[in-house]
């Protein structure tokens, strides 16, 4: 069984649970989605069966998941990128 996560500020500490569960994670990417139309929702349960079918059909955009090790070292090089 795989879950879906919105690549979002705090997305680190679900992702971690769900990894060190047993869980295989997909870090969906927001800013490569195209905008789905014809919706009359934008909600997050709407937004939860679209990455979903994006999931399954396998054409859903997804970011890397860096290892916890590595984190700290990417999250200090990306702050300094914005001096």
């Amino acid at each position: 069984m795989s879950i879906t996560i919105e690549s979002t500020f705090n997305w680190y500490w679900i992702v971690d649970c769900l990894i060190d569960t047993g869980y295989t994670v997909h870090l969906a990417n927001p800013a490569a989605m195209q905008q789905y139309s014809g919706l009359k929702f934008l909600d997050d349960k709407h937004d939860a069966f679209w990455l979903a079918h994006m999931d399954r059909l396998s054409i859903l955009p997804q970011g890397y998941i860096y290892p916890k090790e590595i984190r700290p070292i990417r999250d200090l090089t990306k702050t300094r990128t914005y001096d």
